[in-house]
């Protein structure tokens, strides 16, 4: 490549990654102001996310660009995919989220796995600097553990191998995760092939099982805490945390019945529309989804993630938890019926 055009290019791409960057986190900041003026939630996530996955592929870019210019290429004809999971895919992504990827390659070879080294590396080092948290332990099957970078597992992947886990894994929550995967940079053809038979029979007998094992799980801690909750006196250390108590069941729920029905997850907000639409769940349903996740969502945000201990909790914010947990229990029967 010419010396010249290499450098415009370095260039442009600073620029737009400076130009991202600030509207990334300004986005950060008018979501935080639309969150305490109570305005629409699904349309505030909506532009947050849309700005935060153009600002993650601005970072791919400028990260090949780099390899580039350090003469490190992915061997020729090897394709390469990335992918989102965790909120990023369901993209209810928050300020404080962790960023979790997965990469889909061809295939696999000991210069691909250098390739992919190089790349993460570098990339990793753009999102720390871009202020993002990274998820330390990943989605990660147990197949992918002699692939690492720096002691950290990298999800390196053929499209038979995924298809393969998510078929067989032993590793229910990560076979869920990968299930909710979603397209973010790279070759499309590459990550439609890993699509193939996802709605086959046997994957539908697999997602049943899932749902009876995440069922025993949240059963438990729904009760639990319901009746932690309803006690007059609360133990001084017992706290509660909004994403794992109430936004996870939520969105476990939809995500499963949605999964049942062929419906794609464009957002967890689009699901939930879409099982209404298709007259899954009633309008009433919807509605009260909606505000159980859209309760969980802003008092995460309030809380800045935090788990916060329940004498804290005023006896108005008490009262929706108990209301939001009492209706996730009766929809999780609902769901059940439906598979």
């Amino acid at each position: 490549m010419n010396r010249f055009v290499f450098l415009l290019l370095v260039s442009l791409s600073l620029l737009s990654y400076i130009d991202t960057k600030t509207t990334c986190f300004s986005s950060r900041k008018k979501l935080l102001t639309q969150m305490e003026k109570r305005e629409n939630i699904y349309k505030a996530l909506t532009v947050y996310n849309k700005t935060l996955h153009s600002h993650l592929r601005k970072l791919v870019e400028q990260t090949q660009l780099e390899l580039i210019s350090d003469n490190v290429y992915m061997p020729k004809d090897v394709k390469m995919t990335y992918y989102f999971l965790g909120s990023l895919a369901r993209k209810t992504a928050l300020p404080f989220s962790d960023l979790e990827f997965g990469i889909i390659v061809s295939e696999r070879s000991l210069e691909v796995k250098k390739y992919v080294n190089d790349f993460m590396q570098t990339f990793y080092q753009k999102l720390n600097k871009a202020g993002y948290y990274l998820d330390e332990n990943g989605w990660y099957p147990p197949f992918q553990r002699k692939d690492r970078l720096n002691g950290k597992k990298i999800f390196l992947a053929t499209p038979d191998e995924l298809k393969k886990f998510i078929k067989k894994g032993k590793n229910h929550r990560v076979r869920v995760a990968l299930l909710q995967r979603h397209f973010f940079y790279g070759d499309k053809q590459l990550y439609k092939e890993c699509l193939e038979d996802e709605e086959h029979e046997d994957l539908r007998k697999s997602l049943k099982e899932e749902f009876f094992v995440m069922k025993k799980h949240l059963n438990t801690n729904v009760k639990t805490m319901s009746k932690v909750l309803q006690e007059e006196k609360f133990n001084k250390s017992q706290t509660f945390n909004f994403k794992s108590y109430l936004i996870q069941p939520v969105e476990m729920l939809i995500f499963y019945l949605g999964q049942w029905h062929h419906i794609s997850n464009k957002s967890i907000f689009h699901m939930i529309e879409k099982l209404a639409i298709e007259n899954h769940i009633s309008q009433s349903q919807k509605q009260k989804l909606i505000k159980a996740l859209s309760f969980g969502i802003k008092k995460r945000l309030f809380y800045e993630d935090q788990s916060v201990l329940i004498s804290s909790l005023s006896q108005e914010e008490i009262a929706s938890i108990n209301n939001h947990l009492s209706f996730i229990f009766s929809f999780l029967s609902h769901v059940e019926s439906s598979l």
